[in-house]
């Protein structure tokens, strides 16, 4: 028992040695007990002693076998304490207290034991655990200090813990009050004012706080010693510290007004401006306080005006203004700062002048009255005057500006700016003219003027011409010039001719090149040179040896022809050229094939493996075969019969030739067909073994004899030459066709026991064949020597393993083997080594053995050691200590590379390490001073990498402070003289650093007790860079002010002038630097500014604020002397009308006070009196008089004497004017401004805001404005009422306006009031119409459309009073609508009417309403409708038309009603756009229409047998003297373009389908000349119009055939119906000639000819052949030609046309030349055929005709244009 216990005794013992802080090393936190600590007093003082009672509470069921506490405490506020065990504590309890009066008590205790040796517990329950005296120290800190528990921890069962209840205590050490003053008994103060009292305490240092209180709030409130006053009366203010009172009797006064006074403008400081008061009063109870303001101006001492609001007159301008606000329940006044100084009002710029420039002249043409002008620009008197016209220099620029110029209260106005003009130069004559072959644009239209720039363009004919020059007289080309194109010349004094030189352009020389080809399969053209001219390639053509044209190049072989054509442009330097080369393509040779294979021949035949594409030829000799031998491959079948036995053949063949190939050279192949007997040995003949020595003997040896003949061989024997070592086995005596035969021999008597060799020949015979001979031999060998290969040597690095050979690669006597079947033995130094493991150089011998090998190797195995590298040393950085020595941790060292289960290791005791150098750097080197080596048993298999180990790590520089000490001195304006001294701290020993100050320089000159120093130094020394320097780059230093004299000089006295007067003169003492500066100001009584008062002043100086920085001052005081000057005023007389009574006002500015703008105060005496009421006096600027009520025209002359005297606020003697009133007769005007309107819409009140009533008095009296709205002074009467409704409401109306103070005074204003629309739609009824197609011209619907106005009157409407538009906002006028009604389809139309007033304003209202417009159905019989429309059935011959329903019901022709609609465009419109015959048509001139046919019900029908004839109305924007043309369906489900003919009734044309969709457009064509009239017409006209027509009524694609005859002019029409029908034309000629005309051929012929001579059109078009579409062919039109009854004879009258015939005189050159129409984007551009009743122009017509089809082709291509 007593060594368990001294046991656990032990263990605790150790515990609480061990035990950590709280919260650190404690495992465990318990809730077994907790400890608070007590303290007796919250709050001590010096020398107070304290109890600290710490408290512990426990659970009941808790042992705790051991506590230890910690008290801490501020050992600079207590002494060490006293303590005292509590009675808790066991008496067995071991304790250890710690008690050293550090600011800590620390007390541990451990259990003990009683008698019998068991535990007794610490404590056994709650309580007292220990008892502090803590006595506080004389000199303790006063304020909070803070008793806690440090560490604590108890025991219980071996385990330690932290109590979770720890409470500590705070108490405050005090300095308590002994005594309190105030600094005043007794404070008197101004109700709402403040004022402070001061609290003296004692001891100072006292902790108790001062608090305040007043004994009565509602008189005065205190806080922090500050008092303010509420109320009148006295109380008293109370200051408590401690236990300490002190006293202050507090008397409170009537308040002095407080606050601001502001002037405020929201226009300005300027003449007319109202200007507001705005005082702010902050006294408590202002809100019933009654103010004053007065208005002043700035040195006067009399009010100018009161009230609120002032405006500023013309006395002002030069003054600044002031008010003074005063109020009734304050003492005192608020005064505001002064205004700026009042200027003269601005006036805005007159209206920018607009000037107009005629010839020389200028002038203004908006004269604004009262402006000023300035011309601008070249002139030499720049001058403002009242001038509006100016004579200017030609070919200058002016502006104008103008302004208004200043008056007494406005200044110079903005000056506003004209636009500039400039004057035209004088006029110069231009002509231009151009020369043969081409014109000139840019000719200059109207007046040319001098130093105008033209540029003129000379523009070829044609592409075939180009311009040359240009020849000029009036002004002066170089030779450069006179070529450029355009030119571009200014004119000069002289009037200029010039005119543009053409020339053809030179040919292009073509050469062809190159024409013998051979076909390879690619396109073949010859070598054309150039190929590109002005960077344009030529058009390639080619044609075949039949002289048709190639779509491209050809390619197969032939002979072929090329035309080459470089075709002109604007750019190019050639005109159009043609050359032409007949070229070849040879036949190409083709490669042999391989060589026949004729196989398995029998001695009649072989068979072949045929290609049909080849030729064979099969023979039996070698000649080469003639063509007529050679056979298609398909003409032979395998095998090939027929042949001879044992004949040798000769089998040919080649590829076969085609319109592109040569036959291939020929190839052949030999076969021979068998004999019937024949046989051979397979193989060489020869059957040998071999045996090794030892080895075993086969068991048989065979050899095989085939039969390769056709029939069997028999009587087959065998014989051997000897059976001494074999046997011969016995063989067949037959052998079939294809058969084999072997021939098997035994060994015998052969011994292996040693070399040698055995031979046997058999010979075998048969019936038809010779012998054959088969040898056998077996021979028996020695072992040989093997070679092995493939083995190497073999480097390895060591691993902790057994390693070896390569044997992976080794072969014996070249064959691979196993590396199991080579034996290998490894040594090293002699000594065999079983398994190699250890680095080093091993000897393998390698040996190999079998039955009949043997062999062996030798190789080398190098095992090299394996590197490893150490690792983990981590060198610890440094601050810079004058030493290399460096510090590394080793505490992570290893060995990186070691393989696992070997030993190695290194040693690492006795290492030191070293940085390079001892100086700063950052990664510098550290290495160990010896280096490491490797310790184990494997320590020979591993390379140590790195013995030395090469580490980083940073040196950083030691920090030093260094300070910087300034020496005092006296300002004397310099800053490069500081006296500075460096010193430093920090610097090692015998290290070399020196740190020195080179320059202080002050931040300022000035004078100051810490002016900022810039130190400039150096730091040198070995080790200066081992430092970093903590350096200010900043010192201070003191500079003392220095003493200034200034010495004044009196003036003389002097009389006031308005000028400033000051001293004579002032000297002073200054230092250099200052020189120029302003270091005082004279002062003069106390002011700054110059005196300009009279007066007395005392002069001296005062310091500036820069003088002040630097110098005390020491300055003289002198006298000067302002005397008062004199002023005059102007005596006035005035008039007043006698019927005025009441108050007048003169402005005092009439008195004419000279000078002006003087301050002061009039003052006026009334002298003699007949017609005033009482006294004059003096308001504001104005002299007010009274004049009496009651007087007549009896009292006419009398008169008032006044004096008036003005007396200076200063610097003048007072001045007097006498004025004199006198009654008079008076007459008045009167009017309204602004003007009132003179219409007003119904329910709109008058407006009278800002409206007055202004009165002029003839008398002169100055004019009376009311405000109208003032109903004090004016009554307004009105005869309108705008809440009136109704008729009675519009009208003429009155207002009058009478003024309340002279009764006689009326004005009246007229105006009218008008009806206003009510802004809702328009009344429409009906708001749908309808009309049949054409039945009228104008919508119906006058009268029917009402405006609805705001009386409850309506106005019926006509087309006269509204604006209609279409949906899409365009505006329907008369023709439109006309249009609209004439055009099938139906249109929403809005119908606008406006009412406009007076005032420019308008009210709107609208309705929109839809018209359709429809066409009556007709019968198919031909019957027009009443708009034209019919359809006519045309029967198929001998049929008759056929009606059917939908259901293919027949329907009866009269049920059947054709119907004629408008259609949707759809992908007809696309269609159109890309038809070239609606080339001309514009945009909007194409109209869609549907004709549909339907029966009774309504149901559609379709027709059949036929077509219809359909005639519809002519478009309604159309003209019947337009060209028409239409899309319209051709039956096949495509659109063809036709030309309808043109009748009385519409265009009339035919469709194939009983639903039809379709376009028509139309133009206006070229002007046409007046054609001869039908009688006259020339029989070819006749026959030529009837081709024309029938090539426009033919479907697309027909082919027309025109047997002309005779007549052979072909007239341009007819060939632009080629092109717009798309059909084909054939002209035969009796003249022998033939034609062929395709659509665009008119493009290839160019349209310089109004005909076409038929031997021209053969010559241009040859080789035209028929272009077949899908349209009808022999369609013909023929000419009967008279004759004389000899059918072989024909007499005529007609010889043929020359080609030369039909050009249009002036255009020979572009007509012979080629066509000159720029097809390149494929539409045409030619017009429809001109016609005239259905004429054709041809042939026959005048010249006049041509030049109109020339204008016709031109006025197209204008259209096509956009132009």
């Amino acid at each position: 028992m007593r060594k368990r216990l001294i046991a656990l005794l032990l263990t605790l013992a150790m515990a609480f040695t061990t035990m950590s802080p709280v919260g650190s090393l404690a495992e465990n936190a318990g809730s077994d007990i907790g400890l608070t600590l007590e303290v007796s007093s919250a709050s001590v003082t010096r020398g107070d002693t304290v109890t600290v009672t710490v408290n512990a509470t426990k659970t009941e069921e808790a042992e705790i076998h051991g506590i230890q506490f910690e008290v801490l405490y501020d050992s600079n506020v207590f002494d060490k304490p006293k303590a005292s065990a509590g009675s808790i504590i066991s008496a067995e309890t071991s304790k250890q207290v710690n008690n050293a009066g550090t600011g800590s008590f620390n007390v541990g205790m451990t259990f003990g034991t009683d008698d019998n040796g068991d535990i007794v517990p610490v404590i056994k329950e709650g309580g007292v655990l220990y008892t502090l005296k803590l006595t506080v120290k004389a000199d303790a800190v006063f304020g909070s200090t803070e008793l806690k528990f440090g560490d604590v921890s108890y025991s219980k069962d071996n385990v330690s813990y932290v109590p979770t209840v720890l409470s500590g205590s705070t108490l405050t050490i005090v300095n308590p009050c002994t005594g309190i003053t105030l600094d005043k008994d007794t404070l008197t103060i101004a109700r709402g004012e403040t004022a402070t009292l001061t609290a003296t305490v004692e001891p100072t240092d006292t902790t108790d706080k001062v608090v305040w209180s007043s004994k009565d709030d509602n008189i005065a409130t205190v806080k922090d010693g500050v008092v303010t006053a509420v109320g009148q009366g006295e109380t008293t203010i109370t200051a408590t510290c401690g236990n300490q009172t002190a006293s202050c009797k507090v008397i409170v006064t009537k308040a002095t007004i407080a606050g601001t006074a502001n002037i405020y403008t929201k226009e300005g400081f300027f003449y007319g401006a109202t200007l507001g008061a705005s005082p702010l009063i902050t006294n408590d109870g202002w809100e019933t306080a009654i103010t004053t303001i007065k208005w002043y101006r700035d040195g006067e001492a009399d009010s100018i005006a009161t009230g609120d609001k002032y405006k500023i007159g013309e006395k002002d301008i030069g003054k600044q203004l002031y008010i003074i606000v005063t109020a009734d329940k304050y003492t005192g006044e608020l005064k505001s700062k002064l205004t700026d100084v009042i200027e003269k009002a601005t006036q805005d710029a007159p209206a920018k002048p607009i000037i107009e420039a005629k010839e020389n002249v200028i002038t203004v043409t908006n004269v604004v009255p009262g402006a000023e002008y300035m011309l601008m620009g070249d002139v030499t008197d720049f001058k403002f005057g009242k001038a509006t016209t100016f004579k200017v220099n030609y070919g200058m620029t002016y502006y104008v500006i103008a302004r208004y110029p200043e008056t007494a209260t406005h200044k110079e106005s903005e000056e506003a700016q004209s636009d500039p003009v400039t004057i035209d130069k004088a006029p110069r004559k231009l002509t231009v003219t151009a020369g043969e072959g081409g014109t000139v644009d840019g000719i200059p239209e109207g007046t040319v003027r001098e130093g105008v720039e033209v540029t003129l363009t000379a523009k070829p004919g044609d592409f075939d011409h180009k311009f040359v020059k240009w020849e000029v007289t009036g002004i002066t080309l170089t030779e450069e010039a006179a070529k450029a194109n355009p030119i571009t010349f200014t004119m000069g004094s002289e009037d200029v001719t010039i005119t543009a030189v053409f020339k053809e352009k030179p040919a292009v020389s073509i050469e062809i090149t190159g024409t013998e080809f051979t076909y390879d399969g690619s396109d073949k053209t010859p070598g054309i040179a150039p190929t590109e001219v002005d960077g344009k390639k030529p058009t390639i053509e080619y044609f075949d040896s039949l002289n048709n044209k190639l779509k491209s190049a050809p390619a197969n072989a032939g002979t072929y022809k090329i035309k080459v054509t470089f075709t002109s442009s604007e750019t190019s330097a050639n005109r159009t050229t043609e050359a032409e080369e007949t070229f070849t393509i040879a036949k190409a040779d083709q490669d042999a094939p391989d060589a026949p294979t004729p196989t398995n021949a029998t001695s009649n035949s072989f068979e072949l493996d045929i290609v049909a594409e080849q030729e064979y030829v099969i023979s039996t000799t070698q000649a080469t075969p003639a063509e007529s031998e050679w056979k298609q491959g398909t003409e032979l079948t395998s095998p090939v019969t027929g042949l001879k036995p044992a004949t040798t053949y000769y089998v040919f063949t080649r590829v076969k030739g085609n319109n592109n190939y040569n036959p291939s050279p020929a190839v052949y192949a030999t076969v021979t067909t068998a004999h019937t007997y024949a046989w051979e040995v397979v193989g060489s003949g020869e059957v040998i073994e071999t045996v090794r020595v030892g080895g075993t003997l086969p068991e048989s040896l065979t050899g095989t004899i085939k039969n390769i003949g056709t029939g069997e061989l028999t009587d087959i024997t065998a014989t051997i030459d000897s059976d001494t070592n074999f046997t011969l086995e016995a063989v067949s005596g037959m052998l079939a066709s294809k058969g084999s035969l072997n021939i098997t021999v035994k060994p015998k008597d052969i011994k292996t026991d040693k070399a040698g060799e055995y031979k046997a020949a058999v010979t075998v015979k048969a019936k038809d064949v010779s012998e054959i001979t088969v040898n056998f031999t077996i021979k028996v060998t020695e072992k040989e020597t093997a070679e092995i290969s493939g083995i190497t040597d073999t480097t390895v690095t060591f691993n902790g393993e057994t390693q070896g050979i390569d044997l992976s690669k080794a072969k014996v006597s070249g064959k691979a083997v196993k590396a199991d079947d080579l034996t290998v033995t490894y040594t090293m130094g002699g000594t065999t080594v079983a398994k190699p493991r250890n680095a080093g150089e091993y000897i393998a011998t390698i040996k190999y053995e079998d039955a009949d090998y043997i062999g062996s190797t030798t190789a080398k195995l190098i095992i090299n050691k394996k590197d490893v590298t150490v690792t983990g040393f981590k060198a610890q950085s440094k601050v810079y200590d004058g030493n290399a020595d460096a510090e590394v941790n080793s505490t992570n060292a290893k060995l990186d590379g070691m393989i696992e289960g070997t030993v190695v290791g290194f040693d690492k005791s006795g290492l030191t390490f070293k940085f390079d150098d001892k100086n700063v750097g950052t990664n510098k080197t550290v290495k160990n001073t010896t280096p490491i080596t490797l310790t184990g048993a494997d320590k020979d298999n591993y390379n140590l990498k790195n013995p030395t180990v090469e580490l980083t790590a940073d040196i950083t520089a030691k920090p030093v402070t260094v300070t910087a000490t300034v020496d005092d001195k006296t300002y004397n304006g310099r800053t490069d003289d500081a006296k500075v001294t460096m010193s430093a701290s920090g610097i090692i020993a015998d290290d070399d650093v020196q740190i020195v100050a080179t320059k202080g320089v002050y931040a300022t000159p000035d004078a100051g007790d810490n002016v900022e120093v810039t130190v400039t130094y150096t730091i040198s020394g070995v080790d200066k860079d081992n430092y970093s320097y903590s350096i200010a780059d900043k010192a201070y230093g003191k500079v003392e002010k220095r003493e200034l004299t200034v010495a004044i000089i009196a003036p003389a006295a002097v009389i006031y002038d308005g000028n400033t007067h000051g001293v004579s003169g002032v000297k002073d003492d200054r230092v250099e630097a200052d020189k120029g500066k302003t270091l005082y100001t004279l002062t003069y009584n106390g002011n700054d500014a110059l005196p300009v008062d009279a007066g007395t002043y005392s002069a001296t100086a005062k310091l500036t604020t820069d003088g002040s920085k630097n110098y005390n001052l020491k300055a003289d005081t002198v006298k000067v002397e302002i005397n008062k000057a004199g002023m005059s005023a102007t005596d006035m007389e005035y008039t007043v009308a006698f019927m005025l009574a009441g108050a007048q006002t003169r402005p005092l500015s009439d008195l004419q006070l000279t000078p002006a703008n003087v301050s002061g105060k009039w003052s006026v005496t009334t002298g003699t009196n007949e017609i005033l009421d009482g006294e004059a006096k003096i308001d504001g600027e104005n002299l007010v008089f009274t004049v009496k009520s009651g007087l007549t025209t009896a009292d006419i002359g009398k008169k008032v004497e006044l004096t008036l005297t003005f007396t200076p606020d200063k610097n003048y003697n007072a001045v007097t004017a006498k004025v004199t009133v006198k009654l008079a007769q008076d007459t008045y005007t009167n009017s309204i401004t602004p003007a009132l309107p003179a219409q007003v819409k119904l329910g709109d009140a008058l407006d009278f805001t800002g409206v007055q009533l202004v009165t002029k008095f003839g008398s002169g009296a100055p004019d009376q404005t009311l405000d109208v709205n003032d109903s004090t002074k004016v009554e307004v009467t009105s005869t309108y009422n705008p809440a009136a409704t109704g008729e009675t409401a519009l009208g003429v109306k009155t207002v009058t306006f009478t003024d309340k103070a002279n009764g006689g005074i009326t004005y009246t204003h007229t105006f009218t009031v008008v009806d206003v629309l009510e802004g809702v739609n328009l009344e429409a009824n009906p708001t749908a119409y309808n009309y049949k197609l054409k039945e009228a011209t104008t919508i119906g619907f006058d009268g029917k459309i009402h405006a609805v106005y705001k009386s409850g009157a309506k106005k019926a409407l006509n087309h006269a009073d509204v604006v209609l538009t279409m949906s899409d906002g365009t505006v329907v006028d008369s023709a439109k609508e006309a249009r609209l009604l004439n055009t099938l389809g139906t249109a929403t139309i809005t119908i606008t009417y406006t009412e406009k007033y007076l005032d420019g304003t308008s009210d709107k209202q609208s309705v929109a309403i839809t018209v359709s417009v429809t066409a009556d159905p007709v019968k198919p019989d031909g019957t027009p409708n009443a708009e034209g429309f019919a359809v006519t059935p045309i029967p198929d011959a001998g049929k008759e038309m056929e009606y059917k329903d939908d259901a293919g019901n027949k329907v009866e022709p009269e049920d059947v009603q054709g119907k004629l609609a408008d259609a949707a465009p759809g992908t007809l419109e696309e269609e159109v756009k890309k038809n070239p015959a609606f080339n001309n048509v514009g945009d909007g001139d194409v109209v869609y229409e549907n004709i549909s046919f339907k029966d009774e019900n309504g149901k559609p029908v379709t027709f059949a047998n036929g077509k219809m004839q359909v005639t519809v109305p002519y478009p309604a924007d159309s003209d019947k003297g337009d060209e028409f043309v239409m899309l319209i369906p051709d039956g096949e489900g495509k659109m063809k373009a036709i030309v309808p003919q043109k009748t009385a009734g519409g265009l009339q044309f035919e469709i194939e389908n009983s639903n039809v969709t379709f376009a028509i457009g139309w133009y206006t064509p070229a002007p046409s000349p007046v054609l001869p009239t039908e009688p006259e017409r020339d029989p070819e006209d006749n026959f030529w119009n009837e081709v024309y027509w029938t090539l426009l009524r033919s479907g697309q694609g027909s082919v027309i055939t025109a047997n002309a005859g005779y007549y052979d002019r072909v007239p341009q029409g007819v060939l632009r119906a080629v092109d717009i029908s798309g059909n084909t034309l054939i002209i035969n000629s009796a003249f022998g000639m033939q034609v062929v005309v395709n659509p665009g051929a008119l493009e290839k012929l160019g349209m310089y000819r109004f005909y076409y001579p038929i031997s021209y059109l053969k010559e241009m078009l040859k080789g035209s052949s028929v272009i077949s579409g899908s349209g009808t062919t022999g369609i013909t039109v023929g000419v009967l030609m008279p004759t004389t009854g000899d059918a072989t004879v024909v007499e005529h009258p007609y010889t043929m046309t020359p080609a030369t015939a039909g050009i249009i005189p002036g255009l020979e050159s572009a007509a012979n030349a080629r066509p000159v129409i720029d097809n390149a984007d494929g539409v045409s551009v030619l017009d429809g055929a001109q016609r005239n009743d259905g004429a054709v122009i041809g042939g026959g017509m005048l010249i006049g005709l041509g030049l109109l089809a020339l204008l016709g082709a031109a006025y197209v291509t204008m259209r096509k244009r956009g132009n």
